[in-house]
């Protein structure tokens, strides 16, 4: 399968963390400025002031690289 590269971006600064049924948070598992992988057709680009990004569900990255 093809992957791209991803430098991880500002958003993920302000990322809570994925919200569990009871109540509790997940802490994200990268950080700002971690490598990510990720499969060709991850995410969802968007549009904002002209300017396009990406947004990638922790789930659909397949690993980081160090």
């Amino acid at each position: 399968a093809e992957a791209k590269v991803l430098e991880v971006q500002k958003a993920l600064n302000e990322a809570t963390g994925k919200l569990l049924d009871n109540g509790e948070r997940i802490k994200p598992a990268i950080s700002k400025g971690d490598t990510v992988v990720y499969s060709k057709y991850a995410g969802t680009e968007v549009e904002i002031k002209n300017v396009t990004h990406l947004i990638v569900r922790e789930s659909e990255l397949l690993g980081v690289v160090e």
